[in-house]
């Protein structure tokens, strides 16, 4: 444990490291002093340093952030690379969620490029998705995307269904950004089916939101508020009505810092402003405003932003009769349309082309028609094959659907099946766990019975052995009466005739010698078979106590604990009295049922010595020990006590929790013992 949360602890120090310079990093990109080159190799850097951290979600949203800065860099070809990188990785990982994102920016790749059966088939991947993530906010962004796509192939009326399509998604998050862009594309598709009245509608709703939500957009209110201006503004230029346009472009240019915040629109903002006053009749300044308009964009090194300005000068110059000024604005507007494929400023390039060189206007007309003739071809192809691609994408989420049904019905029937199985498992494990939990009561009861009556066994040996104390006392009482009146009187007996002996001075032949010789010989073996008697006695004594020291034990060995007894010193029980052995066995007794109920112990030993003039009984465990201060008014252990202070012993007792317990019992042998 301590060192997964040490690597989880390090892992996280990692990821907050890597976090904190990419922030460094993207901030990068905005500082002009700073190369292309230099942002470039500082994001590539960074994108693959991003693998290190595990977390999905954390990685691949930071890689995303990457990707955007690629975009806002125009890098189309790094962009691309790294959203391919990107699609691949939440494949792997099965992330549906990045997957669809991907999708979303691989369809606004191919649109900023115009290769638009590309963008509206991945688009669509991305919609479906979304769809199933339940993510109102991408499919707003998804509706106002395949709205741009069905503009550029002027079907401006299935553009404005999808604009309305996001602005109902957009309105079930209640998110102010995508509510205000979906508002914008709406105003845009009006302009383009020159609706004014209802374009000022939604324009009004969009600037409400602006207000309504500022807290929420923040850095992005001025930018938000001059697009809302510019494109109410270019809804008037295109129905002629100057006026309002020339007053909504001029707020656009004084949101404050627009020029810092968003240079390409204070570019387009100017571009459209001196415009719509050249048609509404001031022509102060208009080419040095329009040139100012063109050397900012181009600045930007966007080429197709700077197209509809170069035809503004085309048209401005044809006008002052500047024919030869005129072609060549006209000539690069055409070549920059024609690279980017935007047909319309393509057309418009070709129109002023042919009214600036006279010479060469029979060819541009004819381009001009063929290309009119292409698009209106092609834009009823790409509409049949659009209309096919929703068809079948529908019919798609049609079968999705049903499978889904199917799916989901297969799942319900699976769980029932798994519920029932693990219903009947359960009633099984309940079956099996309460018949094993019987079977151990009834080998727990069979082991205290069997325990009790080991227990009454050893009270019977013992109390039997009090009787056969008693019995050899009697018995040495005897033989000590023997002695005294048999072997003693004999003696006496003998050495009065050993002094006679002496007197008379008999010798060895004679018959009284030989008499005395045979008395001497018998009280001889009398001596030795009450010697004998005595001898047989301790040997009985001895291994009759060790027979039931091992019988007290024994349960422990039964139940799988290991058991030890040891005697050291040439240790004998011979010379202890029965009191002290019978206080012993009842302590023993003692311990081993607490060994036996509490310790779960895996080891259990005792050991008796002779030490000092001492009898050492030590018993431990290796089990889970106690805390004395909470047991120590304990029967168990209060009758140990009791049972060491009656044989005048002491009685040591040491537990500690988790290490086990040793009793250690010492009693003086010189003291003077009673006998039972």
């Amino acid at each position: 444990l301590f060192i997964l949360i040490t690597k989880c602890y390090s892992q996280t120090k990692d990821d907050l490291f890597i976090l904190s310079r990419l922030d460094k990093t993207l901030d990068l990109v905005y500082i002009k002093e700073v190369s292309k080159r230099a942002k470039f190799d500082s994001l590539e850097k960074y994108f693959c340093r991003l693998d290190i951290i595990q977390n999905d979600s954390t990685r691949l949203r930071n890689k995303f952030k990457i990707i955007n800065r690629f975009v806002s860099l125009n890098a189309e070809s790094l962009e691309k690379h790294y959203i391919d990188k990107i699609k691949k990785e939440a494949l792997q990982i099965n992330d549906r969620y990045n997957l669809a994102k991907s999708n979303n920016y691989l369809g606004d790749y191919f649109l900023k490029n115009f290769v638009l059966d590309s963008a509206l088939f991945y688009i669509n991947r991305s919609e479906k998705l979304f769809i199933q993530e339940q993510d109102s906010i991408y499919l707003s962004f998804c509706y106002a995307s395949k709205a741009k796509i069905y503009t550029h192939i002027n079907d401006y009326n299935k553009a404005l269904e999808y604009n309305f399509k996001a602005l109902g998604q957009a309105q079930k998050t209640n998110n102010g950004h995508s509510i205000f862009l979906a508002y914008q594309g709406i105003i845009r598709t009006l302009g383009k089916l020159k609706n004014e009245k209802k374009a000022l509608e939604y324009y009004q709703k969009a600037i409400k939101v602006l207000e309504d939500y500022q807290e929420e957009f923040d850095a992005y209110y001025f930018s938000y508020k001059a697009q809302a201006h510019n494109f109410m503004g270019s809804v008037y230029l295109k129905t002629e009505n100057y006026t309002e346009a020339l007053d909504l472009y001029q707020q656009g240019l004084e949101v404050p810092n627009i020029k810092t915040i968003f240079p390409s629109l204070h570019a387009a903002l100017l571009d459209n402003l001196t415009y719509a006053r050249y048609k509404s009749g001031d022509t102060i300044k208009v080419k040095q405003d329009l040139e100012r308009a063109l050397f900012l964009k181009d600045s930007l090194e966007e080429p197709a932003i700077a197209i509809q300005t170069r035809l503004r000068l085309a048209e401005w110059h044809f006008k002052q009769k500047q024919l030869e000024k005129s072609m060549q604005y006209a000539q690069q507007a055409y070549e920059d349309a024609k690279e980017h494929t935007i047909i319309n400023e393509e057309l418009q390039a070709l129109e002023w082309l042919a009214k600036s060189d006279p010479k060469k206007q029979t060819d541009y007309f004819e381009e001009y028609i063929h290309i009119k003739d292409s698009l209106i071809a092609q834009e009823r192809t790409t509409r049949n094959k659009f209309a096919r691609i929703e068809y079948e994408t529908q019919e798609v989420e049609k079968q999705n659907a049903l499978t889904q049904l199917e799916n989901e019905k297969l799942v319900r029937e699976n769980i029932q099946i798994a519920a029932g199985s693990t219903i009947l498992v359960l009633i099984i494990g309940f079956v099996y766990m309460n018949y094993r939990k019987k079977a151990r009561e009834k080998v727990l009861v069979a082991r205290q019975s069997e325990q009790k009556t080991k227990e009454e066994i050893m009270d019977l040996i013992l109390d039997q052995q009090q009787e056969l104390a008693q019995v050899k006392h009697q018995e040495q009482n005897r033989i000590a009466k023997d002695l005294h009146d048999d072997v003693s009187g004999n003696l006496s007996s003998l050495h009065l005739q050993m002094h006679i002996f002496h007197r008379k001075k008999l010798q060895g032949s004679q018959p009284e010698y030989q008499a005395f010789m045979k008395d001497l010989k018998k009280l001889q073996e009398r001596v030795r078979e009450i010697s004998h008697d005595l001898n047989n006695d301790r040997k009985f004594d001895q291994a009759d106590f060790n027979l039931a020291i091992k019988g007290v034990v024994q349960p422990l060995q039964d139940s799988g604990i290991k058991t030890e007894i040891n005697y050291t010193n040439s240790f004998s029980w011979s010379d202890t009295p029965n009191t002290v052995k019978l206080e012993l066995f009842r302590i023993l007794q003692e311990a081993v049922t607490n060994t036996t109920k509490y310790a779960q112990a895996r080891s259990f030993s005792v050991e008796m010595s002779r030490e000092n003039n001492q009898l050492v009984m030590k018993i431990q465990d290796d089990g889970k020990g106690f805390d004395r201060d909470n047991r120590s008014k304990g029967i168990g252990l209060k009758n140990m006590k009791d049972r060491a202070k009656k044989i005048k012993a002491t009685l040591c007792i040491d537990s500690q929790m988790g290490k086990g317990t040793l009793i250690k019992l010492t009693i003086p042998i010189d003291q003077p013992m009673e006998q039972q």
